[in-house]
């Protein structure tokens, strides 16, 4: 039997191993995801008679848009494909991000509703910098659901 902590780190998601699909279709791997992230807004209610505090009841969701950044591979023609297809059909569509452990298996998943693109750029193509070319993607979604860990 594996001690506790190995145990442990076999399940582990690591934040640099993700992956990003959009209906059904694979695009690839990326080095930065901002915007898991939800507000729960509450609402003060001022209850007539009760003077000594005021009750607060669950408000509205928040959700931040999701960007995506990764350096520019072939995986980024996945990405100009899914942006084609949505300028013809201006249709949203379910998105799932998946974070892996460091053997490669599935730690969590985030599946986020009715997605579609809020902007893309590429890199700044400069024949004097050494920088990487970088894309980034930014979707908008109407929520995610993230189940355990697995």
């Amino acid at each position: 039997m594996a001690p506790v902590g190995e145990q442990l780190d076999q399940k582990l998601g690591l934040a640099l191993r993700f992956s990003v699909t959009i209906g059904g279709t694979s695009l690839g791997n990326w080095s930065q995801c901002d915007g898991l992230k939800v507000k729960f807004h509450t609402d003060d209610w001022a209850e007539g008679g009760e003077n000594n505090y005021v009750s607060k009841i669950a408000g509205r969701l928040e959700w931040e848009t999701i960007k995506l950044t990764r350096a520019i591979t072939p995986d980024t023609n996945k990405t100009i494909a899914y942006l084609r297809e949505f300028i013809l059909t201006r249709t949203p569509a379910d998105a799932t991000i998946t974070c892996f452990t460091a053997w490669g298996d599935e730690a969590m998943r985030w599946e986020l509703s009715a997605c579609w693109p809020i902007s893309w750029s590429g890199p700044k193509l400069d024949a004097k910098s050494k920088d990487v070319a970088m894309e980034v993607l930014e979707l908008y979604h109407e929520g995610f659901v993230a189940p355990l860990a697995i």
